[in-house]
């Protein structure tokens, strides 16, 4: 099955601007632009308030799509007492160039109580989209990745902004509260 899929990486090559043109249309909607990237707030221990940003599984399943040649997987490799390990997977068939990378993620709350058997399961899927979104941005060039990124941003942050400001209005409107 391999051979087949390299033969026809082979005889398709990629257009690297076709495929930042593909990209780019494809977060071109301000809905699918803002699943591009992930934001989490993080506080220290003196209660400074940072942020950790970046592209999200989301672009990485755009941008393996758009760059063409590209094979991935994820697997959940153990589920243990206190934490789950996932695996992902990425070859670029054209270019023959691989990537294998692992995550693992709690399953333990703060208290020491372990997750139930939902949230674990949960987890074992976040845990595997991170891996498989690493392990495509180990084989898809970074400067790449940024660029649609950034595009991302910028369709999310213009493109549905009054939308947003309309539809806050009405909510807060609809509980008594005024514009002003």
């Amino acid at each position: 099955e391999m051979d087949v899929q390299f033969n026809n990486a082979v005889k398709n090559p990629r257009n690297i601007e076709k495929a930042l043109a593909e990209s780019k249309a494809l977060v071109g909607d301000p809905a699918i632009a803002e699943t591009a990237w992930y934001r989490l707030e993080r506080r220290d221990q003196s209660g400074k308030i940072t942020y950790i940003e970046g592209p999200s599984i989301r672009l990485a399943e755009i941008l393996a799509y758009s760059w063409r040649n590209i094979w991935y997987v994820g697997t959940i490799v153990e589920v243990g007492e206190r934490s789950v390990v996932a695996e992902g997977k990425a070859i670029d068939l054209e270019r023959n160039v691989a990537a294998r990378v692992t995550v693992s993620r709690p399953i333990v709350a703060r208290s020491g109580r372990r997750y139930s058997d939902e949230m674990i399961d949960k987890t074992c899927g976040a845990a595997q989209a991170m891996a498989i979104r690493n392990a495509i941005f180990k084989v898809i060039p970074g400067a790449f990745v940024r660029r649609v990124m950034e595009h991302a941003k910028n369709v999310a942050a213009i493109g549905d902004l009054g939308s947003k400001r309309e539809a806050l209005l009405n909510y807060w409107t609809g509980l008594y509260v005024t514009e002003d």
